[in-house]
């Protein structure tokens, strides 16, 4: 039987007593090769799989803080809208004849709540 490869390594002018631990050596050495290609190729699949999985907890943690922001712009304009409400509400009792008052009292009522924002002492108006 022997090594098909004997012939080849005859053709390439390797003198026969090393011919045949050329053909050992030449497959030795592609072994290695395909090993090292194997392990690169295992090697790119495990980074392949972490980016995604990291990709996916990112994008989980985004949409998470998307969700968390439009619940508190809900609520911010919710108090806002509550804040202008009491503005409205204290202010339209007031009688047409005297603006300057209704005028003095929306801008208390803006003082104490920017105060209060601060966490400052209100202003007695």
């Amino acid at each position: 039987m022997g090594f098909p490869f004997l012939g080849l390594a005859a053709s390439l002018g390797i003198p026969a007593p090393f011919r045949k631990a050329a053909v050992i050596g030449a497959g030795v050495v592609l072994l290695l090769i395909a090993a090292f290609a194997a392990v690169k190729i295992h090697d790119h699949r495990v980074i392949v799989a972490h980016e995604t999985k990291a990709a996916l907890q990112q994008e989980k943690r985004e949409r998470k803080a998307d969700t968390n922001l439009q619940v508190q712009k809900t609520r911010d304009d919710a108090a806002a809208q509550q804040r202008q409400q009491e503005i409205d509400n204290a202010t339209r009792n007031i009688p047409d004849q005297a603006p300057s008052a209704r005028q003095r009292a929306r801008v208390c009522l803006e003082l104490r709540r920017q105060a209060q924002q601060r966490r400052q002492p209100q202003p007695a108006c």
